[in-house]
């Protein structure tokens, strides 16, 4: 059986297969490689014009250079979990390896399948989550990891952001490495982060792919930011082909507005020194290639937008006034995308719905650490009837 092959055969499994012997130990079999499975999908992304091929022959030793402070910056500043000692230190291959299978703690008894997908030529290792009754459905998350994330933590954690929405949404998701971290291919780039997530997107929508019906585009921190590149990139792609979308909302939490505002605001003190060397911080962004433009590229991206910031408030509610905005512990009111979005006038074809939740930047959408799986809670069913009504508006 070809990997592809493999992956539809999951998906119209049977629920004795998903309660046999043979179903756990595949799997088992499958997550403790200590390397990517054969590729079943491969994506390529737009070929090089003439005038662009010129004159990177005639700038290579410049774009060489940049090329490679740029990656060595990403690896050491904006995409930590490309380095090995950082996944060592979470345990990820352990993770991967001794995750719960069964599910037991969960009543949505989730069910796992491994694969990868070639992007430009590099293996990105990925997982396929759903329930015996979703799986089948067509209705699909595509999930873009903060910056020390990997998606072994999504199948390690019970009650993680993924399977909440999931649960509450009845969706399934593809999880996934960026390029460069975990057990998947390449270099940790900006631009690669994109490319992948428009790998899956087009995985999910092609006729050899998925076929999905509906698409939850959801990012958390910097993936937020890839999300919106990517999707971006991906709408015009099919504008220009002429292509038919598919249903999609974009759900995008905790995230910035820029890297640049972000490393502005880095510092705390407001005075005339900090403010200095604020700015300097964001032109070096700059400078290295890393100044992603989450609320930018959401300007260009002609679908619903859901966006997730920590806010001042007691319980998950829609908001509307940037000042309930607060610093999330890592990205500063001022730095975030609510903030920026809310204060831009509205534009008449996207709609945007904002939420408010009390937790930080690093807590899970159920702030309960002592808790073995998911759980209903009002908060959550709110969140998802949000996400439901947004797809379901598309799809009539």
């Amino acid at each position: 059986m070809n990997p592809l092959s493999a992956v539809h055969s999951f998906l119209q499994s049977s629920p004795a297969y998903f309660a046999s012997e043979e179903y756990f130990n595949s799997t088992r079999t499958d997550f403790a490689q200590n390397r990517a499975l054969p590729t079943c999908y491969e994506w390529n992304s737009e070929k090089q014009t003439t005038i662009k091929k010129i004159s990177s022959t005639f700038f290579y030793p410049l774009l060489s250079l940049h090329k490679a402070i740029h990656d060595k910056v990403g690896q050491a500043v904006f995409l930590p979990a490309s380095q090995l000692e950082f996944a060592e230190l979470l345990d990820i291959d352990q993770k991967r390896k001794e995750f719960d299978i069964q599910d037991k703690y969960n009543k949505e008894k989730f069910r796992y399948k491994r694969f990868s997908i070639q992007v430009d030529g590099n293996v990105i290792d990925a997982a396929l989550i759903g329930t015996e009754k979703t799986l089948s459905n067509g209705k699909w998350l595509l999930a873009a990891n903060g910056n020390a994330q990997y998606y072994e933590e999504h199948l390690d954690l019970s009650n993680s952001d993924v399977k909440c929405i999931l649960a509450t949404t009845k969706a399934n998701a593809i999880v996934f490495n960026y390029a460069g971290v975990g057990l998947s291919e390449g270099i940790p780039n900006s631009e690669m982060m994109s490319k992948v997530y428009r790998a899956f997107l087009n995985f999910l929508e092609d006729e050899n792919g998925l076929k999905a019906k509906q698409i939850i585009a959801y990012g958390h921190s910097i993936g937020g930011a890839v999300v919106a590149n990517a999707m971006k990139d991906h709408l015009i792609q099919k504008t220009e082909n002429n292509e038919r979308t598919t249903p999609t909302v974009v759900v995008i939490s905790r995230a910035f507005s820029s890297v640049f505002v972000t490393a502005q605001n880095l510092l705390e003190k407001k005075d005339f020194k900090s403010r200095s060397m604020g700015y300097l911080m964001g032109c070096a962004t700059q400078l290295v290639g890393w100044n992603m433009q989450t609320a930018k590229d959401l300007e260009n991206a002609n679908i619903p937008q859901i966006i997730i910031q920590t806010a001042n408030v007691s319980q998950l509610c829609q908001i509307t006034d940037k000042e309930l905005i607060v610093h999330d512990g890592v990205i500063s009111e001022e730095s975030s995308l609510a903030m920026e979005l809310i204060k831009q006038p509205a534009i008449s074809n996207i709609k945007r719905t904002f939420i408010g939740i009390q937790e930080s930047h690093n807590l899970s959408l159920i702030n309960n650490q002592l808790m073995d799986g998911y759980e209903p809670s009002a908060d959550l069913d709110a969140l998802g009837a949000i996400i439901n009504k947004a797809l379901e508006e598309q799809s009539s």
